[in-house]
């Protein structure tokens, strides 16, 4: 589909850490540069998507942004949008969002957009009423567990527009990649069931890695020869790694940090395992589907958007150790059942959550939301 006017778009982001929010706006950024569009970003010092959209030649503006109030930052902030006819801003993270809507209201930019991606209750009611609704175009929400979680926040149904995460699924082929090597690499011994937790830990334990690691080791009480992987920014702290050591798991389980080369990863396992308290749509699950893995999650926000119980993964409730290891057990005692439920998986992302899509669903929001409608040729 094509349009009359190519978009002037800026994207602003806080954060300098890689996460399946830095992949998402990387994968917009990409895909609207395609489509003929242009794309600034404002981003701090360090940030790992700055970079790699720096790689591509695209202009990266970094500011430290340091909180919601950050006085400082709003007038560079507000400098870099005078360089420029900028079409639209487009703010992701919490402190973007109040940064980029306070600099745009001063410079007078008309249309706003806010990306949610967290399926976490807005805590200040006012902030719900005043910067998800005053001067704000249209909110994007990742699934339909964050947008009802914005309702329930107070913020009016018709800002929000659902626009689903996407998966590349060129990178995230199981037909290119082959998990051996990686397995090799590490010294594990390719015959043996190997379990993945995948994604960054912060301090609240949202990713749940407590109760993962109380999982395994009821697992290999029933699959003595099974091994796990915990892989992501901040894993390998104190608190886990002592965890670990309590409950017996030594000898069977690897923590691998931040990991860059996630398809790799995905290809080394037979099973992906989600035990996360909150999850707003699920970019590790995708990716995992999208290999053709079979899914153990939490039943949680958008984890129920993309996993139908029984069909293409198992869903378990939130903070229940024992239900995690109960599933982990029968997918890998039925192999025959876990690869079935990989192939549908794959099936799934292919039909309603891929990057085309989402860039095509987000190039046709902003055109709505500056043009007050679609203009097509």
């Amino acid at each position: 589909m094509r349009y009359t006017r190519r978009l002037n778009i800026l994207q602003i982001t806080t954060g300098t850490t890689w996460s399946g929010g830095q992949e998402q706006v990387y994968q917009l950024s990409k895909g609207l540069v395609q489509k003929g569009h242009e794309i600034t970003l404002i981003c701090p010092p360090g940030s790992s998507l700055g970079d790699k959209l720096e790689k591509m030649n695209l202009p990266v503006e970094r500011i430290q942004m340091r909180g919601e109030l950050d006085f400082l930052a709003i007038p560079q902030i507000i400098k870099v949008m005078a360089q420029k006819n900028f079409d639209l801003v487009n703010a992701h993270r919490p402190t973007a969002h109040m940064l980029a809507w306070i600099a745009s209201i001063l410079k007078g930019i008309p249309t706003f957009i806010v990306t949610r991606r967290v399926a976490l209750p807005i805590r200040n009611p006012l902030s719900a009423k005043l910067k998800y609704t005053f001067k704000v175009s249209k909110i994007i929400a990742v699934s339909q567990s964050v947008r009802q979680v914005l309702i329930n926040s107070g913020v009016p149904p018709a800002r929000i527009e659902v626009i689903y995460s996407g998966t590349d699924l060129e990178r995230f082929s199981p037909l290119r990649i082959d998990g051996a090597s990686f397995r090799q690499a590490l010294g594990l011994d390719p015959s043996l069931p190997l379990v993945g937790a995948i994604g960054n830990h912060s301090p609240q334990n949202l990713r749940g890695y407590n109760y993962f690691l109380r999982a395994a080791a009821e697992v290999i009480k029933a699959v003595p020869h099974a091994r796990f992987i915990v892989v992501g920014e901040g894993t390998s702290c104190k608190e886990l790694l002592t965890l670990s050591k309590n409950m017996g798991l030594a000898n069977h389980l690897l923590f691998l940090g931040f990991r860059e080369n996630v398809p790799e990863l995905l290809a080394a396992i037979d099973l992906l395992v989600s035990a996360a308290l909150t999850d707003g749509f699920s970019g590790v699950i995708r990716e995992a589907m999208a290999m053709k893995k079979p899914v153990v999650a939490t039943q949680v926000d958008g984890n129920r958007e993309l996993i139908q119980d029984g069909i293409n993964g198992l869903l378990v409730p939130p903070a229940d150790a024992n239900a995690l290891a109960e599933k982990i057990i029968y997918l890998l005692k039925h192999r025959d059942l876990a690869l079935d439920m990989g192939s549908k998986g794959r099936s799934v992302v292919e039909r309603s959550f891929s990057v085309q899509q989402m860039v095509e669903n987000t190039e046709r929001l902003y055109y709505e939301m500056v043009e007050g409608k679609t203009e097509r040729v």
